[in-house]
């Protein structure tokens, strides 16, 4: 019983941090040291089954959100944590890691710069 509540805990903060990738996003993944890009295979509870770009099948692996990070980029659609709730924005720029945003019908004056805790795809 505790293992299966501690896995539910795992589970929704992953929900939380944003680890929310689903089959065919492109990803990030942190294998000997380096960061490759990856692409989502499959998703399991905690973990995802990726495939790294230009790679053959031998080298798929699951991995856990300790070595997957969400690869953004200018022109993705996304959603953006504020007060509270979720909104739906744009990234126009990106520095770093950090992603000057415009939220979706709103003016210009609401664009600003977030970090990847209050993004999800």
């Amino acid at each position: 019983m505790k293992k299966l509540f501690l896995a539910a805990i795992a589970f929704l903060a992953f929900q939380v941090a944003g680890f929310s990738q689903v089959k065919g996003d492109k990803v990030t993944v942190l294998w000997n040291g380096q960061w490759y890009p990856a692409t989502v295979l499959e998703v399991g509870k905690t973990t995802w089954k990726i495939h790294y770009d230009g790679y053959g099948a031998e080298w798929d692996e699951w991995v856990g959100s300790d070595r997957i990070k969400v690869s953004y980029k200018k022109g993705d659609w996304i959603q953006v944590l504020w007060n509270k709730s979720w909104y739906k924005a744009q990234i126009l720029d990106v520095n770093g890691s950090k992603y000057k945003i415009h939220y979706d019908g709103y003016g210009a004056e609401w664009d600003e710069w977030v970090t990847t805790d209050r993004m999800k795809k």
